[in-house]
């Protein structure tokens, strides 16, 4: 029974979805650069604003209040900044230098973020804070021996966000192609903060690049077991990306089985299910992905109800019109 909707619908169906590959294998299009973005990986824009705040009111009244949102350059910040120092020409001087820097990163201006780090150490070195986005910028200018020796010095200081000198000390191993040291410290940095979503990046797009070039077939075969759960947690932390969702749907699809993995697919309805209700999703793509997991659950009366629901909304699309026609064939013929 079904046969000839099987093969029918494997047919229609995007292709994230119906490869056969044990393990999904694609290139995230998130970056590098995105993973080290600061709004992401130390300062919130509450913690910001904090800074921000409590270096306004210790300056000078007369200063307006200022503050960034996260992923956004705020231009006019850069200039309250030198009116700081202006103003204060004592002190605070090392703190004033540090926020502007982090303002230039965010702005995308790492040499000029990089340089008002320097002005700040060289006014109070020890500020391991400091430190670590000095590191994080000298490893995106390929300076990693720089980069080794500056997160040393964060370490001897106590630099107390350990996870986050871990995952620096993983992103100059890949920049290296060391896939295995990299792999290790993104796992470390992991244990020590389970949700810290940088590093769970990190360790997919490094094992998925490994897969891609390495020969061992052994290492492959750990790599094939160690990408899905890789997925499975960047589904959980960050649960709107569909670039993560649908390779794990793929994989769910592929590898799950009625009799001996039926969760793999339940996890996989329940997935597509809260996706429906995102007025943003794509809803014939995220519908028809319900019918693929609706068939492989044997649900036969459920997506036949579905598919009759959809014909009477008037959301049924071609595709699920044609896959209701040969379902109603299939049964008459039975």
């Amino acid at each position: 029974m079904f046969k000839s909707t099987i093969i029918f619908l494997t047919l229609l169906v995007p292709t994230y979805v119906t490869s056969q590959t044990t393990a999904p294998n694609i290139i995230p299009t998130d970056s590098y650069e995105e993973i080290f973005n600061p709004a992401d990986i130390k300062l919130t824009k509450k913690d910001f604003d904090k800074r921000i705040q409590n270096l306004v009111s210790r300056v000078t009244n007369n200063l307006e209040s200022f503050s960034i949102t996260e992923r956004k350059c705020d231009q006019n910040l850069l200039k309250n900044f030198s009116e700081a120092r202006t103003k204060n020409p004592r002190g605070l001087h090392d703190e004033i230098y540090f926020l502007e820097g982090l303002t230039l990163e965010i702005c995308g201006k790492l040499n000029d973020a990089k340089t008002s780090y320097e002005k700040s150490l060289n006014l109070r070195r020890n500020n391991p804070l400091v430190l670590y986005r000095l590191a994080s910028i000298l490893i995106r200018n390929k300076q990693h021996k720089e980069a080794a020796i500056i997160i040393q010095e964060a370490e001897w200081q106590g630099f107390k966000e350990k996870y986050l000198l871990t995952f620096l000390k993983g992103a100059i191993e890949i920049t290296e192609k060391n896939y295995s040291d990299a792999i290790n410290l993104f796992q470390q940095s992991l244990f020590l903060n389970p949700n810290f979503l940088p590093a769970a990046k990190a360790q997919y797009r490094t094992r998925t690049e490994f897969r891609d070039v390495t020969k061992d077939p052994k290492v492959r075969a750990q790599l094939d077991n160690d990408i899905p759960l890789d997925l499975a947690r960047l589904v959980s932390l960050d649960p709107e990306n569909m670039s993560y969702l649908f390779p794990y749907l793929r994989y769910l699809l592929s590898s799950g089985n009625i009799l001996k993995s039926p969760m793999k697919l339940d996890e996989g309805l329940s997935l597509v299910e809260n996706q429906l209700k995102n007025p943003k999703r794509n809803f014939s793509d995220f519908a028809l992905l319900k019918v693929q997991f609706l068939e492989k659950l044997n649900k036969t009366g459920e997506l036949m109800e579905y598919l009759k629901e959809l014909e009477k909304s008037k959301k049924i699309t071609p595709v699920l019109k044609a896959k209701k026609d040969m379902l109603m064939q299939d049964i008459d013929e039975e």
